[in-house]
């Protein structure tokens, strides 16, 4: 993991010569989309232009031949999209296993009447509120396990030139845990800032139109500027070093 972040580290200026076209709109249009204006149809465009630079930054990254960028686009998305998918259903098995917990949990305690639902809340007493909490950490915990295994389907997809998701899972192998929390690690500070500017930009926060536009731009510009070529970069090392096992 630290050969990894080295390289990622080293790989960010390299990536914003060859990229910067790109990169540049997209930090524009997503400083917009945090910025108090919410300019919609910008906004709308902040996301596929986000895939955009995605899918530009891995073909450098990963030196492919592949001379056409609409076709790494378009696989790039459905990858997207098929991720998206596999996060959802693992979402609602989750939903359903923490529902009939809850529900098992309630019918143990006092008061409880299955015909009437405003008993079921009341019915759970301390010892069930943790094993509820319990099961909710370790569904959301093997949720975010379950997605890092597929995390290189993105640098796949785009190396090997056909959609991949399922098919990148043996490639993380004996080392989900470590790069799960690796991503975090690196994504947490501009996940914060992110979150700061769109809550300023909202209203809940004291800083001023003015502050909120520079925030939203500051949030713009390290979340498409850094961590975009950084995640991509790291994301490579790892691609890389694993394919060829």
């Amino acid at each position: 993991m630290r050969a990894a972040l080295n390289s990622a580290t080293v790989t960010v200026p390299s990536l914003w010569r060859k990229s910067w076209w790109v990169l540049a709109p997209t930090i524009i249009l997503w400083a917009v989309a945090l910025s108090p204006l919410h300019a919609g149809l910008w906004s709308a465009l902040a996301m596929p232009i986000a895939l955009v630079a995605s899918a530009v930054l891995y073909r450098n990254a990963l030196a492919t031949s592949d001379p056409e960028i609409a076709k790494a686009v378009l696989r790039l998305g459905g990858a997207w999209i098929l991720t998206l998918v596999f996060m959802v259903v693992l979402g609602s098995l989750l939903f359903v296993v923490f529902l009939s917990s809850a529900y098992a949990v309630a019918s143990a305690g006092t008061g409880f009447v299955s015909s009437d639902v405003r008993t079921w809340a009341s019915a759970v007493d301390g010892r069930g509120r943790i094993i509820l909490a319990v099961i909710g950490i370790v569904g959301l915990a093997s949720i975010a396990w379950a997605l890092t295994r597929v995390s290189l389907a993105a640098a796949s997809t785009v190396a090997r030139g056909k959609l991949q998701v399922l098919s990148a899972w043996p490639l993380t192998r004996r080392l989900a845990w470590r790069l799960l929390l690796v991503r975090l690690a690196v994504a947490a500070p501009f996940a914060v800032l992110c979150a700061w500017a769109w809550r300023t930009s909202a209203g809940s926060g004291p800083i001023p139109a003015v502050g909120a536009w520079l925030l939203s731009i500051a949030a713009a510009a390290a979340l498409i500027g850094v961590w975009l070529p950084l995640n991509t970069g790291l994301m490579t090392y790892i691609y890389q070093s694993r394919a060829g096992d």
